[in-house]
């Protein structure tokens, strides 16, 4: 199978159906690849198997959509009540309303999409722990590396990171939602506040 391009433009909104053919199956050579440890982001500084956050090869938009989706994940712990209220009290305290309201509406998508695309829990950090906040989880890395990566157009690596994040699967929910986000809010379109509110646009 070729290459495949995802098929959006910087800042555009338009949905598609490139995820139902993103994931084609891998070969077992590329498997037993995936499962390797070896990944370009990783670093060796970690706690407790936990990799330092700030080792990442990841932008400040990234940092902070981290930030809010453990409050999306910490729905099912005991800090878990109201947690959206949180993700979406956080997302609007980072980007302001007009930005803030629609980056937390894709991410409650995307971690619905994620948790329904696994078969195990997911493993991520309390964001209320001062001792463990500034570093990730292995499923923490490898779902903001699939974002990292499709907010530039990457399709390799992206592909990767979603059979890791999903033990091998393209799920086409994850990579709708996933895609959605990135074409939402793609590296290069860049957030401005001006008398009118933030705003995106275009940097090249």
């Amino acid at each position: 199978m070729g290459q495949l391009a995802f098929p959006y433009k910087f800042c555009q909104k338009k949905d598609s159906n490139t995820s139902a053919s993103f994931g084609s199956s891998l070969s077992a050579a590329r498997s037993q690849q995936l499962n390797s440890k070896d990944y370009n982001m990783e670093s060796s500084s970690t706690f407790n198997g936990r990799t330092r956050l700030s080792d990442l090869c990841i932008d400040e938009f990234e940092r902070n959509v981290l930030k809010v989706l453990r409050h999306f994940f910490s729905d099912s712990t005991e800090h878990g009540q109201k947690a959206w209220l949180r993700s979406y009290s956080l997302a609007v305290e980072i980007w302001d309303e007009r930005i803030g309201l629609p980056v937390a509406h894709q991410l409650a998508k995307l971690s619905f999409a994620l948790e329904a695309s696994r078969k195990d829990q997911l493993s991520f950090t309390d964001p209320f722990s001062l001792e463990t906040r500034l570093y990730v989880t292995e499923d923490e890395r490898d779902l903001i590396q699939m974002l990292h990566y499709m907010r530039r157009d990457q399709t390799g690596p992206a592909r990767d990171a979603v059979s890791r994040i999903t033990g091998g699967r393209m799920d086409p929910d994850l990579i709708r939602a996933a895609l959605s986000f990135s074409r939402r809010f793609a590296k290069g379109c860049e957030m401005q506040s001006d008398p009118r509110g933030p705003s995106l646009r275009l940097v090249s």
